[in-house]
């Protein structure tokens, strides 16, 4: 049997200076964040007391900002044994994130791959820690730029004055 990796995990550092600061993983603040959602796997998942559910995982990676490039892991039940409510949450949570990025499909997260959204994060508590999470149902469409040329209404464009003068064109009007 091969145990060996083929690489060094600590990259030449001791193993002390190489796992220094793995404790101090740092949560992305509260706050609205524009991100890519790179997957969205459907696992089963057993839950306490006997009860099964199944989950989607998704990751979502920060598209701009101080954060731009950080990831967040967000699993949304969308089926509980236990607690129909949890599940019928999970679904709308769904529904909410496909009609975000435009999809249309009401039964898979692959039209999200790869499409950017919106959406408010919060921490919560669990077991005592500390989490960030997905504000439920914040998801919403990332905002396009506005075209000031394309969104002038042909009116406004013809009220405009016409220059009398060269002195009075700009210089792209003027004939030479």
């Amino acid at each position: 049997m091969n145990y060996d990796l083929g690489i060094d995990l600590a990259e030449g550092k001791p193993i002390d200076e190489a796992i220094a600061g793995f404790d101090k993983f740092e949560l992305v603040p509260e706050g609205t964040y524009r991100a890519r959602v790179v997957s969205g796997e459907v696992i089963e998942k057993p839950f306490a007391n006997g009860h099964n559910g199944k989950v989607v995982k998704l990751q979502l990676e920060i598209t701009e900002g101080d954060h731009k490039g950080r990831k967040i892991f967000e699993d949304v039940t969308f089926y509980h044994s236990g607690y129909p409510n949890a599940g019928q949450m999970g679904r709308e949570n769904l529904l909410v994130l496909i009609a975000a990025v435009g999809g249309k499909s009401t039964n898979s997260v692959a039209e999200a791959i790869g499409k950017e959204v919106v959406f408010d994060v919060r921490h919560g508590e669990y077991n005592n820690k500390t989490y960030a999470n997905v504000v439920l149902k914040s998801w919403r469409p990332v905002e396009k730029p506005k075209n000031p040329i394309s969104e002038t209404p042909a009116s406004a464009v013809a009220a405009q004055p016409i220059p009398a003068t060269d002195a009075d064109k700009p210089a792209w009007m003027v004939e030479l």
